[in-house]
């Protein structure tokens, strides 16, 4: 219809008549340039609300994958984690997971006394060498390399990272705070403690029996997630892939818990 009117511009310049009925279709309906732009610019609105709805679409679809593929509910309540925890995750957690009550601060009352404390009591290491002595305050471990923190947790859901850096010997979880600290620790959840540990080249969680943990390379850091209402203990290395969760019923107050028998320091 318009190849039309463009033919008859250029023969010559055509009567009112001529245009008119060059700019008339089959139907015998007069279709004007002003309906033709409009018909256009519906198109065109036409397109982006499909476009639009396509991307809408494709974005819940994306969502709903995601949601699929995450390894645990926004809630993070119920289930054992059993693969990475995507960053995706993390960023919908943020008003749910809280950082630890404050900053970790061991106790130094609480260390073995082959234990020293250094940068005001955030790193711990192990010596040898140091002048062995039997203290008498109740909350000192004698028997067994390990400390605990200052502050202690009794509600909610905490994360936190312990960096063991180079170290070749370490155990690192919580306690609950009665754990026995004059006889010797087995590490065991029977006695109060939920950790993982590496020794002699290997890594596994402190569960009983011993569970071995896959583990790509060195770990240098290990992230603590603690649910304290919902029962569980789990483990990450750096690359938030999960490690290990203990589930649990606690009953009262859980403090950071560290062991090593290394000269290389765990810092908190």
């Amino acid at each position: 219809m318009l190849f039309s009117y463009r033919v008859r511009k250029e023969q010559g310049a055509p009567d009112e008549r001529e245009l008119d009925a060059a700019l008339v279709g089959e139907d015998g309906l007069e279709a004007s340039s002003e309906d033709t732009d409009e018909y256009e610019n519906e198109t065109d609105e036409d397109f982006d609300e499909e476009e639009d709805e396509e991307e809408t679409a494709e974005e819940e679809e994306k969502e709903k994958e995601e949601d699929e593929d995450g390894v645990v509910a926004v809630d993070l309540n119920l289930g054992e984690f059993k693969g990475p925890l995507q960053f995706y995750v993390w960023k919908k957690l943020l008003g749910e997971l809280h950082p630890v009550p404050a900053s970790i601060i061991l106790d130094p009352n609480s260390a073995h006394p082959r234990l020293v404390l250094m940068e005001e009591d955030t790193k711990v290491q192990f010596n040898l060498n140091r002048r062995f002595w039997l203290e008498n305050l109740p909350e000192t471990f004698t028997y067994t390399p390990c400390v605990v923190g200052q502050k202690g947790i009794t509600t909610g859901r905490f994360y936190w990272e312990i960096d063991v850096g180079d170290s070749t010997d370490w155990i690192v979880g919580m306690a609950k705070k009665s754990v026995k600290r004059k006889k010797q620790l087995n590490f065991l959840p029977k006695e109060g403690v939920w950790a993982i540990e590496l020794k002699a080249g290997e890594y596994q969680a402190l569960s009983e029996p011993r569970t071995p943990l896959s583990v790509c390379g060195k770990m240098e850091k290990v992230g603590i997630y603690l649910d304290f209402e919902g029962g569980q203990l789990s483990f990450y290395n750096s690359s938030m892939t999960h490690l290990y969760t203990f589930q649990a019923c606690f009953h009262e107050e859980m403090l950071p818990f560290l062991s090593t028998q290394s000269s290389y320091p765990l810092s908190v």
